[in-house]
């Protein structure tokens, strides 16, 4: 029986050969399109990876890093487990006069940087310097001209320009290169991935970073070089692609199949009055599909190799760099996947037209839409009437919207990201911090003296209060850091606290209770060489032969979160070891004093500051204020988005989609077509009919034009940042008026070609 239904299903191809011819060459498409995707996809992700790499650096993460020598000591342990990596260190020496970062860094960190020297040489002597392409251009400097200028780096100010580099991002690196490493303010290590280590993701272990990873200290060009992450990526990516085209690929064939099966429904019916069992209908028809579904997708998979080398060739002459990412066993494999979800598809319309053949609802003519009573329609119904057939068959209309509204709003939305990418100096420049804190909210000003002092007391402010500190001599007896040998010398920060403020704070850990414990905020071990080193508890210092432990740490007072990016409040501003006044007072002399003035209301507070400015110049010099903070949010700092779909492609895919509405609408009209020999009868008109599929149309360009702008809402909600681009938001509307038209009325010419009732005396 089998084989009778082979054959009778290989009739049926004959029989029906353009219809057929068209299922090859829609599934041909899809297997056409999945594999030469998922080719490409893989490929130009290599190219771009590589061209990424060289012109913007290998570098993933940066990092301030306070131990260059002890960092060289972990990645060797790190590359004895995994393969080597790349990094190399940028010696941040501050700015010019003139607002120029300085820095040294030697040619390792510039391979890794991508910052190539295109004239000239590397500055070897300390009267030496190269200067950034930018600068070069900028100040129209000539390569070995002698030029002045106040690095404050040493005490020589005339240097040599030997070179030019060309930096692969302004943001990251310096203008100026100097030819020593002396009087660096930080060290900035560049890394090609983030390193895990004992457990401590994200971070590099045993060594202490300042600098947090964040979206500031990301390559917005980089790729992490973690063998690891990379095979993730590699897998995430293949399964992005997959889902992708199994939901269009399921979504297109249910719905084209499920079109063309209710054409063929008077043949399913005569074949079950002729005995024919649900079973064998069903298998007839998979025998069809599945005949086309082998040819078009083995000749989809085969073609797939020669047009996915011709487009990496194409993308080659705009990079220079050729990846062409072919694997037999994936082709393959993919070809098979294709083959199984169609088949699998298959199974849905095919079902339910044995299932209607089979209760005879094929019998007779049904009429959905209006009933025979409407002699003449007004305007208004028949925006109803097309209202009704749009629910009557939503799926062919819902596919529409899908598509139509997915590439509108990816043309409006790479339009936004362009303009964004375009002004993105502009939109840090303006970013700005204004918070205003909800308890406690004080000012600083620093007093020298006695006067200043009095002058403070003379304004009679409401609430004010007197901090005490100074940088005493210690000794470090434990020390928390593996490098440092016992009983190191330094200094630390003292602050006196009374017993009346220590009962407003919050401590991690406990309050100090004698002369020997202490607390701190933000507290530091600074050595005579400028190192720096964080405080913990149950740290132990020596100063004046008196041993302090300290105990616990001040919490802030309040917390506010500017894009992810904690700002913390303390009821005292001044860092340091915390201890008591007494031991205070014997330890320290003449200490350095600030006066935490403290408000209600902004208002207050610039009558206040007023009134120092009248007192003193000198005291509102020093003003520091704790209570509103404006100014520029570094953490701030956005960075450019990526277009992730070619305008070319998008608009391609566009055109083969609104063929296949077309396509699928057409079908619909013509399973239809009694319905509308029934509205010529009662007495509608062509035109009537042209403006009833007119009135579809336009609704389903409203419904396009109402999800795209909100999803270009939510867009511009996630920059935040607002553009509207009017003139392609007109062009683009006018191109999907014109599809929506176009695939709701040609399809109706056809139809109306033919005479009210002939269709319907014909015998199927």
């Amino acid at each position: 029986m089998n084989k009778t239904l082979w054959q009778l299903a290989y009739r049926n191809i004959i029989k029906q050969k353009k219809y057929y011819i068209f299922v090859c060459l829609f599934i041909f498409g899809i297997a056409l399109f999945y594999n030469t995707f998922t080719i490409v996809q893989k490929s130009d992700f290599r190219v771009n990876r590589e061209y990424n790499e060289e012109t913007y650096g290998y570098w993933y993460v940066r990092g301030e890093i306070d131990d260059p020598l002890k960092f060289d000591r972990i990645a060797q342990n790190y590359e004895k487990h995994n393969e080597r990596f790349q990094y190399g260190y940028i010696y941040m020496q501050g700015e010019s006069e003139e607002g120029y970062q300085m820095g040294y860094a030697n040619e390792q960190v510039m391979n890794v940087c991508a910052n190539h020297l295109i004239s000239g040489q590397y500055a070897q002597n300390t009267n030496e310097i190269v200067v950034s392409q930018k600068l070069y251009e900028e100040k129209q400097y000539k390569l070995n001209q002698k030029v002045h200028l106040n690095l404050g780096i040493n005490e020589n100010n005339d240097y040599t320009i030997v070179g030019v580099i060309r930096n692969s991002q302004a943001y990251y690196f310096p203008d100026i290169y100097t030819g020593s490493r002396d009087n660096y303010q930080k060290v900035m290590l560049y890394s090609d991935r983030s390193l895990s280590m004992n457990g401590d993701v994200e971070n590099y272990s045993g060594c202490q970073i300042l600098g947090l990873r964040n979206e500031e200290n990301l390559n917005p060009y980089g790729y992490n070089h973690n063998p690891e992450l990379n095979a993730y990526q590699v897998a995430q990516i293949d399964l992005i692609i997959l889902i992708e085209s199994l939901i269009m690929m399921a979504i297109l064939l249910i719905t084209f199949i499920s079109i063309s099966l209710k054409k063929r429904s008077h043949e399913f019916a005569l074949l079950r009055g002729i005995g024919m069992t649900t079973r064998q209908l069903k298998l007839m028809c998979l025998y069809e599909y599945v005949i086309c579904a082998l040819i078009a997708v083995v000749l989809g998979m085969l073609s797939s190799v020669g047009l996915s080398y011709g487009i990496m060739k194409v993308i080659e002459q705009q990079t220079h760099i050729f990846h062409w990412a072919i694997d037999i066993t994936s082709l393959i494999v993919n070809s098979l996947i294709v083959l199984i979800c169609l088949l699998m598809t298959l199974l849905y319309p095919v079902s339910r037209s044995s299932h209607y053949a089979l209760s005879g609802t094929f019998d007779g003519q049904q009429f959905q839409y209006i009933q025979v009573r409407y002699r003449k329609l007004l305007y208004q119904n028949k925006w109803r009437l097309a209202w009704r057939e749009l629910k009557t068959n939503k799926k062919i209309h819902i596919f529409l919207v899908i598509i139509l509204t997915f590439h509108a709003s990816i043309f409006l939305m790479n339009q936004v990201i362009e303009v964004y990418n375009q002004n993105i100096d502009e939109i840090n420049s303006g970013k700005k911090l204004d918070i205003v804190f909800k308890e406690g909210k004080y000012f600083t000003v620093d007093i020298t003296n006695d006067d200043e002092k009095k002058s403070i007391d003379l304004l009679q402010f409401p609430k004010t209060k007197i901090i005490s500190y100074q940088e005493v001599p210690c000794q470090y007896d434990n020390p928390t850091y593996p490098e440092l040998d016992s009983k190191t010398q330094g200094t630390v920060q003292l602050v006196r606290l009374d017993r009346k403020d220590s009962q407003d704070l919050s401590v991690d850990g406990k309050m100090f209770t004698n002369h020997n414990q202490a607390i701190m905020h933000n507290g530091q071990f600074r050595m005579s060489s400028e190192s720096f080193y964080g405080l913990s508890l149950e740290s132990q210092l020596t100063i004046q032969n008196q041993k302090i432990e300290i105990v616990g740490e001040i919490l802030p007072s309040q917390v506010e979160y500017v894009d992810d990016h904690p700002m913390e409040f303390y009821l005292i501003s001044v860092g340091g070891i915390y201890v008591d006044a007494d031991f205070f007072d014997s330890v320290v002399k003449e200490p350095q004093q600030c006066v935490q003035i403290y408000y209600e209301t902004i208002e207050q507070r610039e009558k206040y500051i007023q009134k120092i400015y009248d007192q003193s110049e000198k005291l509102y010099s020093s003003i520091r204020d704790y209570g509103e903070l404006i100014g520029f949010l570094s953490t701030g700092t956005v960075y450019p988005e990526k277009v992730y779909l070619d305008p070319y492609i998008v608009m391609v895919t566009l055109i083969l989609s609104s063929f296949i509405g077309f396509v699928f609408n057409r079908y619909e009209i013509l399973n239809k077509r009694h319905d509308y020999a029934l509205y010529q009868l009662i007495g509608m008109t062509k035109k009537d009919l042209f403006m009833k599929q007119l009135c579809k149309g336009s609704i389903i360009f409203i419904i396009v034009e109402i999800i795209t702008i909100f999803i270009y809402i939510i867009e511009c909600l996630y920059l935040k940042y607002w553009v509207f681009p009017i003139q392609l938001f007109i062009g683009i509307s006018g191109l999907i008026l014109l599809i929506c038209l176009g695939v709701y009325v040609l399809p109706l010419l056809k139809v109306l070609s033919n005479q009210p009732l002939e269709n319907m005396n014909k015998v199927e």
